[in-house]
């Protein structure tokens, strides 16, 4: 496989349809079934319970918390892990790059406030707007 290549590219291509990403946690139950413990967004974790194997799980920290954000720990992991960084040549970022034109993008806003509106005048509003978007 070449390199780059994903957990969940390479649990595609071998026709796993349960893949568990940020595992903190497997246990396996008396039928066979998993049990897993995934990390979700802002320390939330998801517990999801698969009939059994096959299924692709990629490994987190196991049950250590999550790292507080720390920008110096942050550095000294980017030193440690990716010396590559530190040793490759500068290059000149926009070297030959021209504009012709550059301006911000125009500020256009709608909005409307109406209130008593039952689910289907709000439905058709909608449903405009986005007509009106595509034209």
């Amino acid at each position: 496989m070449a390199a780059g290549v994903t957990l969940q590219v390479v649990g595609e291509q071998l026709g796993l349809l349960d893949q568990f990403q940020g595992v903190d946690e497997l246990t396996v139950g008396a039928d066979g079934s998993l049990r897993v413990l995934e990390r979700l967004e802002g320390g939330q974790q998801q517990v999801s319970v698969c009939a059994g194997p096959p299924a692709l799980l990629g490994w987190a920290t196991g049950n250590l918390p999550e790292p507080r954000n720390n920008p110096q720990i942050g550095m000294v992991n980017m030193r440690t892990v990716m010396p590559a960084l530190q040793r490759a040549k500068p290059v000149a970022v926009g070297a030959g790059a021209t504009y012709s034109n550059v301006a911000l993008p125009e500020g256009r806003r709608t909005t409307r406030i109406v209130k008593d509106m039952s689910p289907d005048q709000v439905a058709e509003d909608i449903v405009a707007w986005l007509e009106e978007g595509q034209s």
